[in-house]
């Protein structure tokens, strides 16, 4: 079946396009209204059309890579279907296949290109920044820190000397204890109380 077909049943059957839908491909299959229709689609034709659909399969490829089927059907007199476009329906592969739907350029849906898109590199987002504080180590007095120590010259941030104006970090040393102590006291006053 050529294009020409599909795209006068996408025009009886309303296809519309939206503005994220890039192409169409078509399928189309005829479907009786009945069991005895089903079961002789001929035979319907010619007494009962008003029993026999043709039915349109669209599969619609959008920007995002994703596929919309819709499937939409018309009936025989409301189509006015000649005989030879039905034999050319009856000849049609099932359209659970997505192989057998043809690729047209039809006025409801046009084959647009995908739009470019853009990337933004992450390193333009996010910057990185450095920190230049040095945190002085904690040394004993009268020592400089040798590792900071380069042709004969000291790094004066870590000269303990040059840190006098330094107070000495406290001893946390009886905080912990008392801690401890409580920490153990509570253990035993729950184990009594519980067992």
């Amino acid at each position: 079946m050529d294009c020409a077909a599909f795209c006068m049943m996408a025009v009886a059957v309303l296809v519309t396009q939206q503005p994220q839908d890039l192409h169409c491909s078509y399928c189309i299959h005829l479907r009786g209204l009945t069991e005895t229709c089903n079961y002789d689609l001929r035979d319907c034709s010619q007494n009962n059309p008003g029993a026999l659909l043709y039915c349109l399969t669209v599969n619609i490829a959008q920007d995002d890579d994703f596929v919309r089927r819709s499937m939409r059907c018309i009936s025989q007199p409301q189509l006015n279907a000649t005989d030879e476009f039905f034999e050319a329906a009856l000849q049609q592969k099932s359209c659970e296949d997505f192989g057998a739907a043809q690729l047209c350029n039809c006025s409801t849906c046009p084959i647009r290109k995908r739009k470019p898109t853009t990337t933004i590199a992450p390193a333009s987002i996010f910057y990185k920044f450095k920190t230049t504080q040095v945190l002085p180590r904690r040394m004993t007095p009268g020592k400089t820190d040798q590792s900071k120590i380069s042709n004969n010259q000291t790094d004066p941030h870590h000269n303990i000397d040059n840190l006098a104006s330094i107070k000495p970090l406290q001893s946390s040393n009886s905080i912990h204890e008392y801690a401890g102590v409580g920490a153990m006291a509570i253990t035993i006053i729950v184990y009594f109380l519980f067992s």
